[in-house]
Order: structure tokens, then C-alpha cells, then sequence
């Protein structure tokens, strides 16, 4: 019983998993007495260390839950103990509107794009791949438990009829005693789940079980999902030729989802009426490709000139209109930024520059002839 004793006398390991707690201490009527005597005051000296847990997993690099119960296990093998996991299994997350549906560790990008990737443990290799910047790419994420967040991937796709691959690729849990997730989610693929216990079968995992999936959402997503099986590859060229040879594939979206997706509206874009006159005033735009300079002149809805904004690159020239309250409706700022991007196209390849006219023809300010530039060639905007 020392080793037993000593994990559950060491606070710092005791504080992570009050759900193992309880599930010992639910057992402990199958002990003698003088077993639950010695084990009943260091329960109770750990539940005074506990702490608040808000992740689906710590990312130990040792499964502490796991080692207690091997611990327990070996002392009492009478004992058939249903191993907890981690203190975090029964975080409840709301589902929320929109997508991804519930939160995690990803990244995600193009709602209609193909392809998803886990990097299971490997945050740096997620960063990496979602630097690749690829159109193929719809969310890039990792994956730390063989429950939770295999139930998270699962729930996340099937709201997505636009993801058809799922390439699963890093190094799998690096925990002594815990979660493999990657050989986990292989196994769900190829070998499905107890329909009675909802365990994944063949997962090597210490909880393969999905408590929180219904069993035509793991339908779906085998029929919906070809998985790519990159576990233990962290080679950015392999994964992205894995990424380019899925693409290619031009698989559409898949047609038999049992859920809505993810409650996205998808609206489609109108013309856009003539624009009102903004009563902040509007500008002239003068490009200057011998100087490289953008030059954008500022009148009130008078015609009289009252500020000049100099730059050399849109963005700066952008956000200082904003910080002098030069513009104050949406639809002129998007005008406006139309415009100068047209000017800065002008300085870098010499298109042709012609200021579009905005505003609509019964609201327009006086004539720039009658106002002090006396310039007759541009039209405000």
C-alpha cells in the first residue's frame, strides 16, 4: 500500500482528478474493513485539494487518473473499477450557434472548404499547417483525449457537409499511462463503436467512450469522412501533399447529413444601391505615380476643402481618415476603400485610375468647378 498511499497523500496529484475520487470512493463498499479504514481519511484529505478544471485535458505527460487506477487495481484486483479518465469527462459544453458548434483548439478557416486536420497533441504543428494558408483547408486543430475530444471532432464535422477528409497527423499522446487519441479515432473509423456501451472498438485508450454522440451523428461521419492516417508524421511536405492529392479529389458536399449546418444562413450578394450622401463631406483621390503617393483630399458636402491625407500605402492612409472622423457611414467607407485600392493598383501596375462617383445624382454637393481646387477632372466620392 505505500505507492498507493503516496498518490493519494501528494497533493499535487491529488488536486486533477476529483472525478477518480469518486468513482473509488463509489467502489469502496466492495472493500473489507480494514482496507476502507486506511483508504477512507486520504479520500478525504484529497478532496480538500481539489481545483477547478476548465480543459478537456491537462496534457500531462503522465495520466494520473490512469495511474491510480492501474495503482488500485493491482492492490484490490477483486475489485472491477470503471476507470474515470480525467476529472474533466462531465464538463458539460453548450453548443453554440454558428460554426465550429463547440469550442476547442483549432483553427478554422473556409467553411466550404474540404478538408480538416488534427495534429492530435501538437500545437506548434497545428500552427505550422495553418500557416500553409491553403483553400483547401476548412479548420486545422489538435486532439488530447480519446473521449472528449474525439466527440468534438465528430460533432464539429458532421455540422459541415463541406468536410469530406479528415487527415490525422502529429505525434499521438506522449502520456506513459492515457488517452491515445490518434490510435483511438483510427480505430473508430475501421472498427466503429459497441452500440451497447458506446466504447470504440480496438481503441487502445483508457476511456474510449463516447457518452455524448448519438449513433447516427458516428453514421454520418464514417459515410461522410475518408480519414487520412498520418499518425506520427509531423513532416509539413508530406502533409501537404496529403492536403493538395485530397483536393484534387473534387468531392462535392456530402448530401445525407441528419444535421442542419451549423444554423448558417447563406445570403445572396445584391448590387448595391447608390450611395447617400455621408454628412462627414467626400473625397477626391489623386494618384501620383512619379512620387508614389496616394494624395486624398477631404471636402465638406459644401465643396470647401478642409483636410489632405498623404500616403504611400492604403492602409495607412485608410485608418487615418477613420481617426479623424472623416467618414462616418458603412457603405461610403466600402466605397472608399474600393477607391483606394484602385489608386494603389494605379502606382503598382498602371492601371488605369477613374474615380468612381458615389453618391446618388439628386444629393450631390456642389460642382468642383465652382469649388476652390477648380478641379474638373475627378468625381467625389
Amino acid at each position: 500500500m505505500d505507492s498507493f498511499s503516496w498518490y493519494y497523500s501528494t497533493n499535487y496529484y491529488v488536486s486533477k482528478f476529483g472525478g477518480q475520487v469518486k468513482a473509488i470512493e463509489q467502489k469502496l463498499a466492495e472493500l473489507n474493513s480494514s482496507d476502507r479504514q486506511e483508504i477512507e481519511p486520504l479520500l478525504e484529505e484529497s478532496k480538500n485539494t481539489f481545483e477547478t478544471v476548465q480543459y478537456d485535458c491537462l496534457g500531462c505527460k503522465i495520466c494520473y487518473p490512469s495511474e491510480v487506477t492501474n495503482f488500485l487495481s493491482e492492490a484490490y484486483p477483486e475489485v472491477e473499477l470503471e476507470p474515470d479518465g480525467c476529472a474533466t469527462d462531465d464538463i458539460f459544453v453548450e453548443e453554440r450557434v454558428g460554426w465550429p458548434p463547440f469550442p476547442g483548439n483549432y483553427n478554422n478557416f473556409r467553411f466550404e472548404a474540404p478538408i480538416a486536420i488534427c495534429t492530435l497533441n501538437s500545437k506548434e504543428l497545428m500552427n505550422k499547417v495553418s500557416d500553409l494558408q491553403s483553400p483547401h483547408i476548412s479548420i486545422v486543430g489538435t486532439m488530447n483525449t480519446e473521449n472528449l475530444g474525439i466527440e468534438r471532432i465528430i460533432k464539429n464535422i458532421a455540422t459541415n457537409p463541406n468536410i469530406r477528409f479528415l487527415i490525422l497527423c502529429g505525434e499521438d499522446s506522449e502520456q506513459k499511462i492515457g488517452h491515445l487519441p490518434g490510435q483511438s479515432f483510427v480505430s473508430f473509423f475501421e472498427n466503429g463503436v459497441d452500440s451497447e456501451k458506446m466504447r470504440i472498438i480496438g481503441a487502445k485508450g483508457k476511456r474510449p467512450i463516447l457518452k455524448n454522440v448519438d449513433i447516427g451523428s458516428i453514421n454520418q461521419i464514417k459515410e461522410q469522412i475518408k480519414l487520412i492516417n498520418l499518425v506520427g508524421c509531423s513532416d509539413l511536405r508530406k502533409i501537404e501533399k496529403a492536403i493538395n492529392e485530397c483536393a484534387g479529389q473534387n468531392i462535392p458536399a456530402f448530401e445525407g447529413s441528419i444535421h442542419m449546418s451549423a444554423g448558417i444562413e447563406k445570403i445572396q450578394a445584391n448590387c448595391p444601391p447608390p450611395l447617400k450622401l455621408d454628412p462627414s463631406g467626400y473625397f477626391v483621390i489623386y494618384p501620383d505615380k512619379d512620387k508614389n503617393l496616394i494624395t486624398v483630399e477631404h471636402y465638406a458636402n459644401n465643396g470647401v476643402l478642409n483636410k489632405i491625407v498623404e500616403g504611400r500605402d492604403i492602409g495607412s492612409i485608410y485608418s487615418t481618415i477613420i481617426e479623424n472622423n472623416l467618414i462616418s457611414k458603412l457603405d461610403h467607407a466600402s466605397y472608399l476603400g474600393k477607391e483606394l485600392a484602385k489608386a494603389d493598383e494605379f502606382l503598382r501596375v498602371g492601371t488605369p485610375f477613374v474615380q468612381d462617383k458615389a453618391q446618388d445624382p439628386d444629393l450631390v454637393p456642389p460642382p468642383l468647378e465652382e469649388s476652390t481646387n477648380n478641379c474638373k477632372s475627378k468625381k467625389c466620392c
